[in-house]
């Protein structure tokens, strides 16, 4: 609860959309701390599900959205958090400038 309070707080100047998004779901803000640890450097669903200790649907759900348990007008790509990379054939996920920005409000570095 305290945690929720601090982001909040934290990242009152965003979309409200992305706040909600973030404050409903740990595996949506996991996802995101994980790809700004790794950045520039990018990650496919499977290695991200290990790294950030989910199942690979959820996260899979959590980037893109999914019918029935992640909406995707709340899904991190929608939002602009993430971006896709596409290397022959293969689909990788990088933070985006904004989500760079996001996650450093999220863990409390300021420029």
């Amino acid at each position: 609860m305290e945690q929720e309070v601090i982001l909040d707080r934290q990242i009152k100047d965003c979309d409200p959309k992305l706040i909600r998004s973030l404050m409903r779901s740990e595996v949506r803000k996991s996802i995101l701390l994980y790809l700004y640890d790794i950045y520039p450097l990018s990650s496919y669903p499977a290695e991200i599900a290990r790294r950030v200790n989910a199942n690979p649907i959820n996260v899979i759900g959590a980037i893109k959205g999914v019918k029935t348990r992640y909406n995707c007008s709340s899904s991190l790509l929608h939002l602009g958090v993430i971006s896709v990379i596409e290397d022959n054939g293969l689909i990788f996920y990088q933070i985006s400038e904004s989500g760079i920005e996001l996650a450093k409000h999220m863990i409390g570095i300021s420029e």
